[in-house]
Formats: C-alpha cells, sequence, structure tokens
C-alpha cells in the first residue's frame, strides 16, 4: 500500500523484474510512474536474480538487450513469462513480443494470443482497412537471389546459412519460367518488414529462430540447417499461409503491437500483456472464525477451515465471551489459534481477529457457516490489481447442514466498480460476511470498525468502505454454506420483510456516517467530495423518512450537505450553489434529485461517475453482447434513468439516461449497436447520443431494427485517474428520449465491437474497366505491388495466383465503389470451367439482396445487375459468393476468379451498347434508336429474319477485349433438312447448318467498337430472332503438369485429349470414344512428348451431309480432311514442339446444329477428334487399325440421340 497526498492506494502490485536497459528506458519515458498508477511495480536485477525475486513476469528490451537472452533463460527456469519491448517493423514504432516459458526459444507468442484474444471479434471491414494502412507496397528485399530446392523456389535465401551438401543451386535463365511456376517461399528469422510483407503477399515463410507468428500454424518452422529439408517438403506438401488468417494476424498487429512512441501507449500494452500472462503469486489465507454461543456448529465451521485442499496460514477463532460450551470446544481443538474475550458483539470480534491474523488475504467466517475444500486454493490465486473484496456463491443449508437451495444471487449481481451506484443509492447487493474475502492491505485501511455502533452486522460497514478502496471481484464459483437457522433472523431481509426495512435503513445511515470522515483518506480529492455530497443527500432521505426524525437532526444534515457543497475545491462555483440547493430543496420537501445531467457539466471523468450513477462500470471485450433482460452484466451497465424489466428490456423513465462501462485500452473506434423495439404507431424522433457529455448523433427509430453509432477514440477518457488497477477507456453513453414518446421505446441488446479509424477499404471501379484478379510473382524481388483487384478481396479467398483468385470456401465477399450513377452490370469471369450450370450451385448478393445470375452460354462468366436501390447513395458494393453442391451430383464446385469489370446497364430502347452476359431481347434491341439493323422485323421482344440478306451492328462496351456474340434462332416452320446460314464479321465467314431451335456463336474482331454482323439465310423458310447475348470467351484451360520424362505418353484416346483442351467449354463430353467439339475453330493443348517424335496421326471425325471439310495444324504444318467421315491426319513436329508440348489447332468450314442431325439440343456440332498418335519411327498406324469406318458411324448416330 501507498500514500500520494494523503489519499491510500489500496490496489495491490504486482511486481515485474526488469533489466539495467529497461530500468533505463522507463525512466527516460517516465515508464516507471504510469506503471506505478496501475498498480505494476519494477525492480531490476540480473538473470541470477530472477528466481529468488519471483514477481509475474519478466521485462526486457528484446534482442538488442545484452541481458535478453540469459533473462529469456533465467525466466523459463523460473517458470516466468518474459515480455521484451523492442522497435517495430513499422517505422517509428514500438512493439512487444511475448515468451512463454513453456514454448521453445525463441517462440513469440504475442500474436498468437492477440489473434486468440481478439482475431474473433475483428470485423472485415476493419482487417481491409487495417491490411491498408500497413507500410507493405514495394520491395523489401534489396537484393533477391533466386534459388531452388528440389521442385521449391526460395526467393531469399541465406546460402551461407545451409552445409555445403544440401546448398541449392541458382536457377539458370533457361529455367526461369518453370521456377515461376512454383510456390515462393522465404527464409527469414525474426520480426523483419520481410517477414510481414511476405507473408502479406501468400508467400510460404520458413522461419529460423525467433518466430514472431509462433502458434499461427501460417509458417514452416526450423531451429536447426538439418530440419530444412522437412521444411521445404512440408512446403511442397502442404502450404500454410492461409489469406484470412494471415491478414487477421497483420490486422491485429497493426492495432495492438504497433505502439506509439510514448509512455502511456507503452504502458497501456504492458498493462495488458502483464494482466494476461502474468504469474498470480500464491497469496496465504488466514481465516476469522468469529463466535458467540455458537457452540453446536462451530466445530463444523473449524473443520471445514482445517479441511482445505491448501492449507490456510492460519485458522483464527474468536470466541466473543460465548456462555455455552464453546470455550471448552475451541480449548480442546488443535491446529487453531484461539482468541477468548469478553462480549463486545460482531465488530469488536473481527477487529480482534485481524490483529492475530498475518495472511495476505483475510476471510471473516461466522460461527454458525461452513467452507467448501476449494475455497483458500481458489481465492488464494485470485487476482488482486485493484480488488478492494473479493465474493463468492454461498450454498443454503439448513440446521442439520442439508442443501437447500443457493444464497440470494442478486447478492453477486454487485460486481466491479461500486462507487458511483453508492452515492446514489447508499447500498447495492452483497453477500453476508461468509461470502467476502478481504485483501490484507484493505482492511488495514478500514479497520477498526467502530465496536460501538456495530455489535451486529459489521459486514454492512466492510462492503462500504470497501467500496470506496477498490473494485468488487467476483469469482464466479459457489465456495461455502450458509447456514439457514433461528437464530439468524436477518436472513429474511432477503424476502423483504416490511417490518426489517426501517430497521436496516438505519443499520446503512449509521455506516454512511461512519465513513464519511475517511473519505479523504480512501480516495482522491474529487472523487471524495463528490461522494461526500451523495452521501450527505442520502442521509437527508432517511433522516426526513425516519419515524422518530428530529429538527435538530434534519437540520445538522442539511447544513452538513450545504457546508460540503460550498466548500469543495474541486468545483465550479455554480455546481456548488446547485449541490448546496438540491440539500436545501430536500429538507422543505422537494423530490430527490436521481442521476445527474452532464450537459451543463465540464465532461470530466469524475463527473461522469457521478452522472451515471448506479452503473457499476463493467468491463466490455470486443464483440461482446450484453441481452438488457436475460444477461447479468446488464444490470451492472445500467446507470440512472432506466426500467430494466426482466422480460421486455430497457426503457427510458427519465430525461436523460446513462450506460457506463469500460473498455480494453485500444488505439481504435468502437461501435454500438442497440436492438430496440418500438410500439404505437409511427417513429419515435429526436433521441439524442452522447458519448462522455458529447454529442454524437441524433436518431429517428421506426418500429423494429437496430441502431449504430461510433464511440470516437479521441472522446474516450482514460480510467487510471479513477482507481488504480488495470487500465482501461471510460465510456458515459447517455441517451435524451423526448418524455412524451419514451415509454415507446424499449432497447433489448447492445453490442460493442472494434472499427477501423480509417474507412473500410473498397477500391473504385470505372465503368468499362475490367480488373485482374491474376498475379504474378516476380523472382527478381517481392512482395508485387497491391493492385485495386487485392483490395476487394474482403474475406473468403486463397491467395491470388497468375490464374485468377479461388474461392477457399463456401462463402466469399468483395468490396468495390462505383461511383458512376446505377443501373450497371457486374460481370465476373472464371479461370476454369465449374463443372455445373453456376444458376445451380452459386448464389450472389449484393449489399443484402439477392440477385439474379445471367450466366453465360459457355458457363465461364455471369453477371448480376444492380439498382440504384441496392447500389444507394455511396456507390458501396458488398458482393458476397455462396457455393453449394451440384444437387444432380453433390459435387462440390470450385470457383475461381480471372477478372470483374463494370459495364452500364443500357439495353433495350435507347441502349448503346451490349452488357456483357445479358440476354438482350432482339426486339427492342434492334429497334433501338442508332441501330445499325437491316433485315430484322421487331414483333414484340423478338426480330423476325426476313429472307435473303440481314446485317447487326453489335456495339460493344470500351475495353471489354475478346468478345464472343450468342445469337438464339428458332426456325419459325416445320422443316427436317438443315438450312445454311452464312455470317461474317470482321473480315471472316462461317458457315452452320441451322435446324429447328439454334444457338450459334460468333467471335466478334477484337478493338472495334461497333462491328458489323452480316448474315445471309438460304431459301424462304423464316427464323426469329429471339435475344443476343455477349460474353467473353473462355480463357485457356490450366493444364495439368504431366512431368518431361521419357516415359511420356505416345498414345492418347478421346477421355485423355478431353484432359488438354485449352476451351473446355467448346467442347462436349466425350461420347463412344469421339470428342465433338461446338464452334469453328478451337484447340488442343498436348502434355510434352518423347524427344525422337516425329508425326503425330489424328484420328478426326465430320459430318457427311452437310459436309464439313477439317484442317488441322501444328506449327508450320497442316493437314486436311479429303473424303469426310472418319479420317487419320498425319502432322509432322519439331523438337522443340515435343518438348514444351504441341498445341493443336482445329477449324471447320461449317458447324451444323445438332438438332438439325437427330437430336433435340440447340448445340452446334463441329466435328469430333478421336485419338492422337504419338509416332517416333516409321510404320502402320495404330490410329487407323483402332478406329474403323464403323466406329465412326456408332459415334454418330449415339450423338444424335443424346441430348446436349
Amino acid at each position: 500500500m501507498r500514500t500520494d497526498k494523503g489519499v491510500i492506494h489500496s490496489a495491490e502490485s504486482v511486481v515485474c523484474s526488469v533489466t539495467p536497459s529497461f530500468h533505463a528506458l522507463g525512466l527516460k519515458m517516465g515508464l516507471a510512474e504510469r506503471l506505478a498508477a496501475r498498480s505494476i511495480a519494477l525492480r531490476v536485477a540480473l538473470a541470477a536474480d530472477v528466481a529468488a525475486n519471483g514477481g509475474a513476469a519478466v521485462l526486457t528490451c528484446g534482442r538488442d538487450d545484452p541481458e535478453h537472452g540469459d533473462m529469456l533463460a533465467a525466466a523459463a527456469a523460473a517458470h516466468l513469462p518474459t515480455i521484451s519491448v523492442s522497435s517495430s517493423w513499422i517505422s517509428g514504432r514500438l512493439r512487444l513480443s511475448e515468451y512463454l516459458p513453456s514454448g521453445r526459444q525463441g517462440e513469440d507468442c504475442r500474436l498468437w494470443r492477440l489473434v486468440s484474444a481478439f482475431g474473433s471479434t475483428l470485423g472485415v471491414d476493419a482487417v481491409g482497412a487495417l491490411i491498408a494502412s500497413l507500410p507493405l507496397t514495394g520491395d523489401p528485399v534489396e537484393t533477391a537471389t533466386l534459388t531452388t530446392f528440389g521442385n521449391v523456389v526460395v526467393n531469399e535465401l541465406p546460402l551461407s546459412w545451409l552445409p555445403a551438401e544440401t546448398r541449392p543451386s541458382p536457377v539458370t535463365s533457361d529455367e526461369v519460367e518453370g521456377a515461376a511456376e512454383q510456390l515462393p517461399v522465404a527464409l527469414i528469422s525474426g520480426p523483419s518488414i520481410t517477414a510481414f510483407a511476405a507473408l502479406a503477399a501468400g508467400v510460404e515463410l520458413i522461419v529460423v529462430g525467433e518466430n514472431c507468428f509462433a502458434g499461427l500454424s501460417l509458417t514452416h518452422d526450423v531451429s536447426k540447417p538439418s530440419d530444412l529439408p522437412g521444411a521445404f517438403a512440408s512446403v511442397s506438401g502442404s502450404p500454410r499461409n492461409r489469406r484470412d488468417d494471415a491478414r487477421r494476424a497483420l490486422a491485429l498487429e497493426a492495432l495492438l503491437n504497433a505502439l506509439p512512441n510514448h509512455a502511456d501507449a507503452l504502458a497501456a500494452a504492458l498493462d495488458e500483456a502483464v494482466t494476461a500472462l502474468g504469474r498470480a503469486p500464491r497469496r496465504s489465507v488466514s481465516i476469522v472464525i468469529n463466535n458467540y454461543n455458537y457452540g453446536s456448529y462451530l466445530g463444523d465451521a473449524i473443520a471445514t477451515s482445517l479441511n482445505q485442499t491448501v492449507s490456510a496460514r492460519e485458522v483464527i477463532v474468536v470466541d466473543d465471551g460465548s456462555t455455552d460450551c464453546s470455550r471448552e470446544m475451541i480449548t480442546a481443538t488443535p491446529g487453531i489459534v484461539s482468541v477468548f474475550k469478553t462480549n463486545g458483539g460482531q465488530a469488536s470480534a473481527l477487529n480482534e481477529g485481524f490483529k492475530h491474523a498475518t495472511g495476505d488475504i483475510v476471510l471473516f467466517l461466522d460461527a454458525d457457516d461452513l467452507l467448501l475444500p476449494n475455497l483458500v486454493e481458489q481465492i488464494g490465486k485470485a487476482s488482486l490489481r485493484g480488488v478492494s473484496r473479493l465474493q463468492f456463491g454461498l450454498e443454503t443449508v439448513d440446521q442439520a447442514g442439508r442443501p437447500i437451495g443457493l444464497y440470494a444471487p442478486d447478492g453477486r449481481d454487485s460486481e466491479g466498480w461500486l462507487c458511483g451506484v453508492l452515492a446514489a443509492r447508499g447500498i447495492f447487493p452483497f453477500m453476508p460476511t461468509s461470502g467476502n474475502a478481504f485483501p490484507r492491505q484493505i482492511l488495514e485501511a478500514v479497520l477498526p470498525i467502530p465496536e460501538q455502533d456495530w455489535r451486529l452486522c459489521a459486514d454492512l460497514y466492510l462492503v462500504i468502505a470497501c467500496a470506496t478502496l477498490g473494485e468488487t471481484a467476483d469469482l464466479d464459483e459457489v465456495l461455502g454454506q450458509y447456514r439457514v437457522h433461528d437464530r439468524n433472523g436477518y436472513f429474511r431481509v432477503l424476502g423483504a420483510e416490511p417490518y426489517l426495512l426501517p430497521k436496516l435503513q438505519v443499520q446503512r445511515a449509521r455506516a454512511w456516517r461512519g465513513i464519511l470522515p475517511k473519505l479523504a483518506q480512501f480516495m482522491p480529492p474529487p472523487l471524495a467530495e463528490r461522494f461526500r455530497l451523495g452521501l450527505r443527500r442520502l442521509l437527508l432521505q432517511v433522516t426526513l423518512e425516519s419515524p422518530d426524525r428530529s429538527l435538530t437532526r434534519i437540520m445538522r444534515d442539511v447544513a452538513g450537505g450545504v457546508g460540503d457543497a460550498l466548500t469543495s475545491r474541486t468545483m465550479t462555483f455554480g455546481d456548488r450553489l446547485r449541490r448546496a440547493i438540491e440539500s436545501s430543496r430536500l429538507a422543505i420537501g422537494g423530490q430527490a434529485a436521481g442521476a445527474h445531467s452532464i450537459a451543463a457539466l465540464k465532461p470530466e471523468l469524475i463527473d461522469l461517475v457521478y452522472a451515471a450513477g448506479p452503473a457499476k462500470w463493467p468491463r466490455l471485450s470486443p464483440g461482446e453482447r450484453v441481452a438488457f433482460a436475460t444477461s447479468p452484466k446488464a444490470r451492472r451497465i445500467v446507470g440512472g434513468g432506466w426500467s430494466l424489466g426482466e422480460i421486455s428490456g430497457l426503457r427510458p423513465e427519465a430525461p436523460e439516461a446513462f450506460l457506463a462501462f469500460r473498455l480494453p485500452e485500444i488505439a481504435a473506434n468502437w461501435r454500438a449497436r442497440f436492438e430496440f423495439e418500438i410500439s404505437g404507431d409511427g417513429p419515435v424522433r429526436g433521441i439524442e447520443v452522447r458519448l462522455n457529455g458529447v454529442a454524437i448523433g441524433d436518431f429517428n427509430l421506426h418500429r423494429t431494427g437496430s441502431m449504430e453509432f461510433t464511440l470516437p477514440q479521441e472522446l474516450l477518457l482514460r480510467w487510471t485517474p479513477i482507481g488504480s488497477g488495470p487500465g482501461a477507456y471510460a465510456a458515459c453513453v447517455s441517451m435524451r428520449v423526448p418524455p412524451a414518446q419514451a415509454e415507446r421505446v424499449c432497447f433489448r441488446l447492445l453490442e460493442i465491437s472494434l472499427v477501423p479509424a480509417a474507412p473500410p477499404v473498397a477500391p473504385r471501379i470505372p465503368v468499362s474497366h475490367e480488373l485482374l484478379f491474376s498475379r504474378k510473382r516476380s523472382h527478381a524481388g517481392w512482395p508485387p505491388e497491391f493492385s485495386r483487384a487485392d483490395g476487394m478481396l474482403v474475406n473468403g479467398w486463397d491467395w491470388p495466383d497468375r490464374h485468377g483468385v479461388a474461392m477457399a470456401g463456401a462463402h466469399a465477399t468483395l468490396a468495390l465503389s462505383v461511383h458512376e450513377r446505377a443501373p450497371y452490370s457486374l460481370c465476373l469471369c472464371l479461370a476454369d470451367d465449374v463443372g455445373s450450370p453456376l444458376v445451380d450451385v452459386l448464389q450472389v448478393v449484393v449489399n443484402g439482396v439477392m440477385m439474379e445470375i445471367h450466366e453465360a452460354p459457355d458457363g465461364r462468366s455471369f453477371s448480376v445487375m444492380v439498382s440504384q436501390d441496392i447500389a444507394g447513395i455511396s456507390g458501396r458494393l458488398k458482393v458476397e459468393l455462396w457455393l453449394g453442391a451440384d444437387p444432380g451430383t453433390g459435387r462440390w464446385p470450385f470457383l475461381r476468379l480471372a477478372s470483374l469489370r463494370v459495364d452500364a446497364l443500357t439495353y433495350g430502347r435507347g441502349g448503346t451498347v451490349l452488357s456483357p452476359n445479358i440476354r438482350h431481347d432482339a426486339g427492342p434491341y434492334a429497334d433501338g434508336p442508332g441501330r445499325d439493323a437491316r433485315g430484322l422485323i421487331p414483333d414484340g421482344k423478338v426480330a423476325l429474319l426476313a429472307p435473303g440478306n440481314f446485317r447487326l451492328g453489335i456495339p460493344v462496351p470500351a475495353g471489354f477485349g475478346p468478345a464472343r456474340l450468342a445469337l438464339y434462332l428458332t426456325m419459325r416452320a416445320a422443316h427436317t433438312e438443315p438450312v445454311m446460314a452464312k455470317l461474317s464479321v470482321g473480315g471472316r465467314t462461317c458457315l452452320y447448318w441451322l435446324g429447328a431451335d439454334n444457338l450459334i456463336t460468333v467471335d466478334l474482331p477484337e478493338g472495334e467498337a461497333c462491328p458489323v454482323l452480316e448474315g445471309r439465310l438460304e431459301g424462304d423458310w423464316p427464323f426469329t430472332l429471339g435475344s443476343v447475348q455477349l460474353f467473353r470467351p473462355a480463357s485457356p484451360a490450366i493444364q495439368p503438369d504431366e512431368g518431361t520424362s521419357e516415359a511420356a505418353a505416345s498414345f492418347f484416346d478421346a477421355g485423355t485429349l478431353s484432359r488438354f483442351t485449352v476451351a473446355p467449354s467448346d467442347w462436349y463430353p466425350v461420347l463412344d470414344s469421339a470428342l465433338w467439339f461446338a464452334v469453328h475453330r478451337t484447340a488442343l493443348k498436348l502434355p510434352p512428348l518423347p524427344q525422337d517424335s516425329q508425326f503425330l496421326n489424328v484420328a478426326v471425325l465430320t459430318q457427311l451431309r452437310p459436309r464439313q471439310h477439317l484442317r488441322l495444324m501444328c506449327g508450320d504444318a497442316y493437314a486436311e480432311t479429303q473424303i469426310g467421315g472418319l479420317e487419320t491426319l498425319r502432322l509432322p513436329i519439331v523438337p522443340s514442339d515435343a518438348k514444351r508440348g504441341p498445341l493443336l489447332t482445329i477449324e471447320v468450314d461449317a458447324v451444323v446444329a445438332a438438332i438439325a442431325v437427330g437430336a433435340s439440343s440447340p448445340g452446334m456440332l463441329g466435328g469430333a477428334i478421336c485419338a492422337v498418335e504419338v509416332v517416333r519411327h516409321a510404320g502402320r498406324s495404330r490410329v487407323a487399325a483402332r478406329h474403323g469406318r464403323a466406329s465412326g458411324d456408332k459415334a454418330r448416330r449415339k450423338l444424335v440421340d443424346q441430348e446436349k
């Protein structure tokens, strides 16, 4: 215990051993004084002294501290944590590292602990904003040598660290292209900017030595060179750098471990770390049993005190002049300290027992009560920082010791800081004598209890006095038993017996008068003066309500209140006068004041505490939800001005109502969200919300919903000036509800969460602009620069690679902003074929609204239309993707985005461009102003094609790149023969043979703003153009790595070839050994072939009626079909193509509607590839032998019968 200007600071201090370097840092920054205010004492020690000094933790200055290594070892041997302060990798900041005695040497577990404690409470918007604030752009590696180890690329590898036999070799220029496909790896040590930048870029980390990511499972850890092969194998087999987990860790590093270089911030961080990790000392416990004529129960009380899992320091039995058998029993019991005295009442017995107690914690036990066996163990390890009283639950037992229930649970509601409720109401629920334990320092301050006034109920004086010296901590356990019998009638007060209430009020007033003279010692002057005025007001109320009140007593209480108000040295003259008038008004019949408005007060913490009245200022954690009808914390948060219902919730009943709580000292803003319900008709308007006396918002509430507002960090006040112990921010939220509307408002829930100081990240995307999600890694230095596409990926994604970005699970979120006015469309292109119709496996939600998916014909892109109502005024879009299993196959899809673009949604009459993936009705589209459309007759939603020639201009969005147009054509007459159509665009002409129902696609020339499609239908058969759809042709498929060994395959059947399609959407599934394609031009990318390969024999299949001509190309060589049906074409190949894997391009002069050859599908047939044989020497072709005319006819007939 220490004193400062006459004020007793009763909180227990924890002791930390510090190195001389840390001590010097503390002197330089004034750190020791700030930690002392938080009940943390520093003691300089060397490594050899750590075990003897004990304490809670060891503090060093990190790797720059000469004693750091020795202190780490000494702390681990003494089972103490080590906390070090060092310069952060962020310039101008400090960071903490934490080393547990049970961890491996060099394992810094701070980031892991922060993620465990706060990770789930940090929203995705906060993570994005914090990541954006980190200095991770640019290239932190000055020189990077590209090296390989097996098939792993290592960017920053100190070769000198490796033994010669395992040292990797540099990559040659010929291998750079192949190396770029491998997973990049960085070898790092310690919390450098290289380590954090690599983690933020998706690089796999192999950590040598000190690991600031320990426990997060994000890195591959090695402690010696011989462990490297295993680490490299781990990188190849199971990458650990998961994007969401890595970003959350980085965000918490930025929020909680990039500390400003000043003493207050460092003291707050050390306070939090010592509280979380510091070893609590094992405190000794003294049990004082006070007895008066309870000989029939005393033996049980002594026995349960002696039979503890951890022995008490001493069990002291004070006999207060008993006249029964108590003295003989005490004398005959060994192992106790016996104290006999003449009868003087409970207070005198407690005073006398404390004189003989030597324990750190003292428990006063009534002789008729009992203790559970683990009581001493539990209260001996409880934290006492800032605590003036410990309380715990009691089980009630009958006279024979049989359990009959629990002591009234509201006795434990009073947990936390009780000065406010004591000043406002004079009392609070509390546990009886046997349900409390007191730190020795506290009892030294408040004892002796006035014995003349407290022959009974001395615990009332104790709990009221302790409330002025610190906080009450509840152990949340039942550790004792309260005996109910015919001689402890005060238990009936719990049932609110009316005849006992006046007596109870007199006892409380006696306690208030006993505390008044000591307030100046117990509290800082500002708080003591306001607390004294509150007690004076309560005393006057009790005097006025007492049946035996006298004018002398009334005048004395009035004079005390007026005198204290007018002589205050910490309040303004206006406040002093108002408080004096308040005391006078009570004496002449005025109403008692409740909670005070803080609008007219200076918004300092001391005034807020007084204004909040009965609030107990509990500590809330990020993400905590408090249900006002059911949560135990609800009663502790609620201050004056509220009516708290058991079922309904919280209702205002005064012009200004208060809620008060404490928040962790985190340098961030907070968000408070209230769920409410409005009764009656119409909204409730004009609700004003204030934080610590400053207005922060006005709200109009409708029937049901939630009300959210930000608690700015700059308006939060530090709790330290009020009480010692762990630091916190104080938040006093007051609401002013119009009196006529107050009964209609009911608040049901409060939720507290962290929000970033910066706005959430949502990169701006211009209209007609496309962003690629793919990221090419540069081996000349990493990480790559972050683009706007990186900023769009909120959560649920893997790290971007050269193909795009894949969903990591069933849900993922994008964030972007479009400043142009809606409506517009969002077009998302896929890097892979999902394998199922997107409408079956994908749901898209934009700003909380379920969207209709417009899928491209090839399934490789989709669009959603965003209206102005969905976009809102800000234009910020939260796009959520939800994946589900295919309902037909049960297969879970894999979705990888390649790009995103935004296009103005202008279609129909007055439209200017075709929006991607949106099926536009042909009638309004062809009839739009400025259209270059001939030979098209609008007919409602469709357009009729006149016989002969037609012409249609295709306005493509700016910057769209390669485009493909889908036309949905239907024959309006019954006709069994195919009808030839010739379409020309961009100088290229394609033939189509059409049936009754057709979907044909045309590749548009790249770079033209409005290419013109010209067509001609042979004959006089009428056709209807139902709709047109613009989409992006599928990008080349991601090829599997087949290897380059001499054992490479030399024969590929149709099933194998289906794996090598460049654009899978151009092809049908394999049917009877034939792989059919549906377009005029497509390709196969074969794997690397044997080095001595000379030719490719390719078995192809084309239609005989209508006749198709097919052409194969490989490099400069080509071959064409001659007779139709099944043919074998031979193509020479050069060694360089064989080594890389040849690209086989296929062209056909005409595609035929499948429906025209007997099927019912609207798809088109271009031809089929049946097999490819690699010829390594001259000889008869195996392809011709395997695929004869009969098999080709069979495949053609089977395809006719199959519907796509």
